[in-house]
């Protein structure tokens, strides 16, 4: 995951396309989730960045190709030296890569789930939630949103303390019972 601090997030895709070479991109893109936004009296599905500001990068593991990684941080990021750079980049485990890959079944975008509370338990019935209930931690039924730890293996590491703990992804409760 790297950081965009201060650009687009589709300018830093596109200079990671032009700059990385293709023996060592897999992919690049933004991982986007869609939640319900009330406005003009109607519910409406909308799309958010699931990491504002960062984008998703997939490199193989060729450690031939890993200096061209330092050119493109070095073109995102021209006026800050190779420390401050390297700083702009949060590993992500291969627990959490697999976990967020499940959310968006092959995707770029984690759709919305439905569910309903039952004896005061949370039930997805439908969605990339369902039967990951035990890990939302918070929901916000006005907001219509779920709070969930971030999923992973416990291998991630943050080099400039960006990696998040918590992912906020769209959850429409419709029905509760006692």
């Amino acid at each position: 995951m790297i950081n965009c601090r201060g650009q687009t997030e589709q300018a830093a895709i596109d200079v990671c396309r032009n700059y990385i070479s293709q023996g060592l991109l897999e992919a690049a893109w933004i991982l986007r989730y869609q939640k319900l936004l009330r406005y003009r009296g109607k519910w409406h599905v909308e799309e958010r960045n699931l990491f504002p500001g960062h984008v998703l990068v997939s490199l193989s593991d060729d450690q031939k190709e890993k200096h061209s990684l330092d050119t493109v941080l070095a073109d995102l990021f021209p006026q800050e030296s190779k420390e401050e750079r390297q700083r702009s980049l949060c590993a992500m485990g291969k627990g959490s890569e697999e976990r967020l890959k499940a959310f968006c079944g092959g995707d770029t975008l984690i759709g919305l789930s439905k569910g309903c509370i039952r004896g005061g338990r949370i039930q997805v019935t439908q969605g990339p939630l369902a039967g990951y209930e035990r890990n939302i931690q918070k929901i916000d039924r006005h907001k219509r949103t779920a709070w969930l730890e971030m999923p992973g293996d416990g291998q991630e590491e943050a080099f400039d303390g960006t990696m998040p703990d918590r992912i906020c992804l769209g959850l429409e409760i419709y029905e509760k019972k006692p």
